[in-house]
């Protein structure tokens, strides 16, 4: 008989749940959803005061809607009674709620992941507060990166472990040249993400000032919500740029058409990688990256991917490999074949999670082989 879980989060964005639930169930586990932004989505419907009701409460994490959705929780998980519990960034779930499934429903394994930073200075101290004060509840809490380990056990963890991000199989892959033939993002050099004041639009505009052709894609709005509005006004030369957010196919074709993609490491995050490291090279792009020192660990810098420290480190290796086109070709190549077979996609990922903690047998048990 499957083991059921429960996989609990926003389940708004098709890079984060969607798939994740997919390879859970690939991986042989029975999967349900709770679906917290139903709650503020249909509350909305009513009319423009309770969209804003609803958005507040979204925003902030407090008020009827985020109690009810708790509430609806535990009634869930005593109805349905999952082996195992999935909370994706647990933003909205109270400490009390899962303390109140722990004693209750004592055979059930929580599991907790949030590839956001929850101990960032950088984020308003109401953000994460839920999450902060449920870590000790959390049977196994996955950290997206090793700084957070010793925080997180700080904070009460007594099992941490690393999942990192991943690419989509189905999504990030190389399309057919018919496909990018009449392409509007073709270009020398593409960025696409937000906006920090972290030396990211000087870098654009350097690369730039040498003639080379660069796009940008992400937040168009005020760079006080991550947009390039600003930036880009200032800008000696892409102040002409008009900056657009990128769905879909439109995300993917823009890296499959651009020669070399640029990876910024969000500050915000104190991040040491992105997903973008893995979807880059799935797309068959040159991925070029700030350095780090898990990075390193993950490419071979100037094999499978540029790692540079400075904007004249990053000016000078754009120059270098847009001159040298086989050589930047073959980077790209090496890079796609380094995130397929290192395992870097979604489903990878799941069964890893399955077979390390034994989800379809014991969900508490170590897999020796793992450890």
């Amino acid at each position: 008989m499957q083991k059921k879980v429960l996989l609990i989060g926003d389940w708004h964005s098709q890079i984060h749940e969607v798939p994740f639930a997919d390879g859970l169930a690939r991986a042989g586990l029975k999967v349900d959803a709770f679906k917290w932004h139903l709650y503020f989505e249909n509350f909305s419907k009513r009319g423009r005061l309770f969209g804003l009701l609803a958005r507040i409460q979204d925003k902030y994490m407090f008020g009827f809607l985020v109690k009810k959705l708790n509430l609806d929780l535990i009634k869930r998980v005593l109805l349905d009674k999952p082996e195992i519990l999935f909370i994706y960034r647990g933003s909205h779930i109270y400490a009390s709620t899962l303390k109140k499934i722990k004693r209750d429903c004592p055979s059930i394994y929580i599991i907790g992941y949030n590839n956001d930073d929850p101990f960032s200075t950088l984020y308003p101290i109401w953000k994460w507060r839920h999450f902060n004060q449920s870590i000790p509840y959390y049977d196994l809490l996955l950290a997206y990166r090793f700084s957070n380990i010793e925080q997180f056990r700080y904070k009460g963890a007594q099992n941490i472990d690393i999942l990192r991000s991943w690419y989509l199989p189905n999504v990030h892959k190389k399309l057919d040249e018919d496909i990018l033939h009449s392409s509007a993002h073709s270009c020398d050099v593409i960025f696409i993400g937000h906006y920090e004041e972290d030396g990211r639009m000087e870098m654009l505009d350097a690369i730039a000032s040498h003639g080379i052709s660069v796009k940008i894609f992400g937040p168009s709005g005020s760079t006080k919500k991550s947009g390039w509005q600003d930036a880009i006004v200032r800008s000696k030369y892409l102040s002409g740029l008009s900056v657009s957010y990128l769905k879909g196919n439109d995300y993917v074709q823009a890296l499959n058409t651009a020669k070399i993609a640029l990876c910024f490491l969000s500050k915000l995050n104190n991040d040491t990688y992105t997903r973008r490291c893995f979807e880059i090279p799935a797309c068959g792009a040159a991925l070029f990256s700030e350095w780090s020192e898990d990075l390193v660990n993950l490419f071979d810098n100037g094999v499978n991917a540029v790692l540079f420290r400075s904007k004249e480190e990053l000016l000078e290796r754009v120059k270098y490999y847009l001159s040298h086109p086989e050589e930047l070709s073959l980077l790209a190549e090496r890079g796609m074949a380094l995130v397929q077979s290192n395992g870097h996609d979604v489903y990878s990922r799941a069964q890893w999670l399955v077979d390390k903690y034994s989800l379809l047998t014991d969900p508490g048990k170590l897999n020796p082989a793992y450890s």
